[in-house]
């Protein structure tokens, strides 16, 4: 194997997909109701957060309108608010864009480096699930596509030295 199918195996846009995932809804929380049986009803209101809302601590998109007697301190829109800028999110974003960067270039540390940055990217989604996760909030979109974005970039590079050291690896010939 040359370079050139090294170069192709350790796939770069696994990183340059995760970026658009910033813009698309990361999280939904929603004020729980009970109705008078105990029965759970539909949310009274919902927000949602992309992830460039995480990223410079953004109002929320309110998807559901919080009735009108419901104290504005206490309703989910507020709570949401509260987040502010995420530095997990920051530390994903980053470890996409070096993923990216690195993952094309065509130094020898090409493949550890995707490796680590895909690592890092999981790791901080993760510790920012954790984190907003407190809030009661769930996963959308956004945040589910860009972990297993950076899940599927760290088993590509996992898996690059495992088919190296089965199937061998010959240096390109050199130039005549």
């Amino acid at each position: 194997m040359d370079r050139r199918s090294e170069r192709r195996l350790v796939q770069p846009w696994f990183f340059w997909l995760v970026l658009p995932c910033f813009l698309l809804p990361f999280f939904a929380f929603a004020a729980p109701q009970c109705n008078v049986k105990g029965e759970p009803d539909p949310p009274s209101e919902e927000v949602s957060m992309t992830g460039v809302d995480l990223l410079i601590g953004g109002e929320p998109t309110v998807e559901r309108q919080a009735p009108p007697g419901e104290d504005p301190g206490t309703s989910v829109a507020a709570r949401a608010s509260d987040l502010g800028p995420q530095p997990w999110a920051w530390v994903a974003l980053l470890a996409a864009m070096a993923g990216a960067t690195v993952s094309v270039s065509s130094s020898g540390w090409r493949v550890g480096a995707s490796i680590l940055a895909a690592a890092v990217g999981v790791t901080s989604l993760i510790g920012l699930g954790l984190v907003v996760g407190l809030f009661v909030a769930e996963e959308r979109i956004g945040f589910s596509l860009a972990l297993g974005l950076f899940g599927l970039a760290l088993v590509n590079g996992i898996m690059w030295p495992v088919y190296r050291a089965i199937f061998g690896f010959r240096e390109d010939p050199p130039a005549e």
